[in-house]
This record gives structure tokens, sequence and C-alpha cells, in this order.
């Protein structure tokens, strides 16, 4: 078994705007990554054509959002509360690995 440790900061923002307006800003900064990179590797593709593809979905912030996840009917109760849920996951794009 190998085991892995890495550090994670969490950053919490307050703001006056209503979530979906922001989530949308940071959305908009975010690349889209397609799962369909890793094709050519499948079809004995170029490693490197397919790292240089993905490095190049990274959005103009350096991160990628992978995916959204819509918890139905907690995001409505939390928003009403003031916490808007967390629908978004993005990672940087690091080149150097």
């Amino acid at each position: 078994m190998t085991e892995s440790r890495f550090s994670v900061t969490h950053v919490r923002m307050t703001s006056d705007r209503p979530f979906a307006d922001v989530q949308a800003a940071f959305e908009q900064r975010l690349g889209r990554f397609e799962p369909d990179v890793y094709q050519p590797l499948a079809e004995g593709g170029d490693p490197a054509a397919v790292r240089a593809r993905i490095e190049a979905m990274a959005g103009s912030s350096g991160f990628m959002l992978f995916s959204t996840r819509d918890p139905g009917g907690a995001c409505g109760s939390s928003a009403s509360s003031g916490r808007p849920c967390s629908t978004s996951s993005a990672t940087r794009c690091s080149p150097s690995r």
C-alpha cells in the first residue's frame, strides 16, 4: 500500500452578491475537463500530445472544472439560511507534474 500526504488550504470568502452570481463568475474563469482526452492513449497515441491537451484545458485561472453536483433540495434549504452549497469541483492544472 502506498500512502501520500498533501496539504489543503481551505479559503472561505463572504460576498453580498447572490450565490448564483458568484458561482457564475467563478466558473467563467475555469477550463473544462474533457474525459475523452485519454482515448488517444488507449489507441497507442503520443502521451506528450495528451498531456499538452490536458494542460490546454485549464482556464484563465489555471484551474479546470471536472464536474458539478446538484444536491437537490439541500441547496434550496441552505440558501435560505445564507449558507449556499458548494456545487463545483475545480483542480489547478500543474504543467510541472
